[in-house]
């Protein structure tokens, strides 16, 4: 498998956990408390991994800065989002939660969709 192949499967990776997130939020948040703790970890190492795989795979192209900026801007909208509601803190009634999470998935779907255009490009 090439680089760019394991990069692109990582972010595979990483949706498949932020959707899992994204349904557990629609579910009995309440009795998911734990799940949701685990989730947030999974999607932490998943991101730390693809930070090192876009480094490797795109180091010297201009993709690289492409990609360090989209990644960027994700990372951001998770860092806030998860600042600013702690899972205990988590409310799915509260309209600023709402909000919060609907920019988080619009943050994470615009990066990966960017991903997957960019890098299923042949070289």
């Amino acid at each position: 498998m090439t680089e760019r192949a394991r990069l692109l499967q990582a972010v595979n990776e990483l949706e498949a956990t932020i959707r899992e997130s994204f349904r557990l939020g629609d579910q009995d948040f309440n009795n998911n408390r734990q799940d949701a703790l685990r989730l947030r970890r999974l999607i932490t190492e998943r991101m730390a991994e693809i930070s090192s795989l876009s480094d490797r795979c795109l180091d010297g192209s201009i993709l690289h800065g492409q990609f360090r900026s989209a990644f960027s801007k994700m990372r951001s909208a998770m860092a806030f989002h998860h600042a600013s509601w702690p899972i205990v803190a988590i409310d799915l009634e509260s309209a600023e939660y709402t909000l919060s999470a609907a920019k988080l998935r619009e943050a994470t779907d615009s990066f990966i969709l960017w991903v997957k255009t960019v890098l299923s490009r042949p070289d």
